[in-house]
């Protein structure tokens, strides 16, 4: 439902500010109870752009300032002074569009670190099975992949020499 301006008597339960990657998520589970009614936000456009269903060519997508709130940093004292780039995402899917698409967890040892730090809850061990469950893996369910969620997620169909010799260095150096 597009929302204008004109009515001000709707209500909601929920409204959900960004039509990012979590935005679309936490808005499509408190839809799932019927009784919810849900607004979800977002500054930018629906994203329609044929571009957005190559990823392979995410970097132009930089480049189109329509969708893209094109944030600076300050001038950085260790950067003598130059600013950071920051392109984020202004449409619906925000910046997982930018980054052609691609579905990375976060690394264990981090999630494990925040759970020494005293948050309870958030080893790794304690989020897999939410990832699991957002998660439709193309080789099926196992110890870290879910088949019945939302998200498809697979391996690339072709890996690269390089990409190749770069899993070997990770697999030599202890990463798995």
């Amino acid at each position: 439902m597009d929302v204008s301006s004109k009515n001000n008597n709707l209500r909601f339960d929920f409204i959900v500010i960004g039509g990012g990657s979590a935005g679309c998520v936490l808005a499509n589970r408190l839809s799932e109870d019927p009784r919810n009614t849900v607004l979800l936000l977002e500054a930018g456009g629906a994203g329609r752009d044929p571009l957005y269903d190559l990823p392979f060519i995410a970097g132009k997508l930089f480049e189109l300032k329509r969708n893209n709130w094109a944030f600076q940093s300050e001038p950085q004292q260790n950067l003598n002074g130059r600013r950071m780039y920051f392109p984020r995402g202004k449409m619906l899917g925000g910046s997982f569009i930018f980054n052609g698409a691609q579905y990375i967890r976060g690394n264990a040892s981090d999630f494990d670190h925040w759970r020494q730090l005293g948050n309870a809850g958030w080893s790794y061990e304690d989020v897999l099975p939410y990832f699991k469950k957002s998660e439709q893996y193309e080789g099926g369910p196992g110890r870290y992949h879910g088949a019945d969620g939302a998200l498809p997620v697979g391996k690339p169909p072709v890996i690269s020499e390089l990409t190749r010799a770069y899993l070997e260095a990770c697999g030599q150096a202890g990463y798995r």
